[in-house]
């Protein structure tokens, strides 16, 4: 049962070094239409988003913006993670980041994800 186990793992952590993960960061003093943007194209990518901290402060305020974003975009995974921003350096939003094990692009500005990606491909240091 070990042997299998210690197998299933190693797999597992193999399969995380060969792949890609990909992020966007953003934050909710971003103009809404953008904001908007981000989250509609994210959600239909299916790729998680992160905020770096709270709307002024205040949980409850931030989480009922979250709810209203997840209403109109069910796919919608939003993070509250200033650590990741730590981790990619992010120093303004939006950005995507594509990372694959401990290597990492990141594209700021605004746009789409497809486009985004494309870029990235082309120019990126992550392959």
């Amino acid at each position: 049962m070990f042997k299998k186990t210690l197998m299933i793992l190693a797999f597992a952590l193999a399969q995380s070094a060969f792949s890609f993960t990909t992020s966007v960061f953003v934050s909710f003093s971003m103009p809404n239409d953008l904001l908007e943007a981000v989250f509609k194209d994210a959600s239909n990518h299916e790729i998680p988003v992160y905020l770096k901290g709270l709307i002024e402060d205040d949980m409850r305020k931030t989480l009922s913006r979250i709810f209203e974003y997840s209403q109109k975009y069910p796919n919608l995974s939003v993070q509250i993670d200033p650590f990741a921003f730590e981790q990619y350096g992010i120093d303004r939003v939006p950005a995507l980041v594509v990372a694959k094990g401990n290597q990492f692009d990141v594209l700021y500005g605004n746009v789409t994800i497809d486009d985004g990606l494309l870029w990235l491909k082309r120019k990126g240091d992550v392959r």
